[in-house]
């Protein structure tokens, strides 16, 4: 059985492809990371429950999220998103 590479499947996806249209690998940020909705079908609630809130590099946080329980359900992953800090 071969092993995948959950950072390589993850950029593969429709959610890896438009987040690298809007950020770069090398990016540096504070970045939520949230798990797949296990509610594949149209039906029901929807729920992508967070997972952690990391700092580094995008490519590094990638690395990081795929890994983590909870970020694949039913095959799509979860989706990262940087945080943006505003000063009041």
């Amino acid at each position: 059985m071969m092993k995948t590479d959950k950072f390589t499947d993850y950029l593969d996806t429709y959610s890896g492809r438009e987040l690298l249209k809007k950020h770069s690998l090398e990016e540096y940020g504070i970045w939520t990371v949230r798990g797949e909705d296990s509610n594949c079908d149209l039906g029901g609630p929807h729920y992508m429950p967070e997972l952690g809130i990391f700092e580094g590099t995008l490519y590094h946080v990638i690395k990081t999220g795929v890994e983590l329980p909870g970020f694949w359900q039913w095959g799509s992953g979860g989706d990262f998103t940087k945080v943006e800090i505003k000063k009041v």
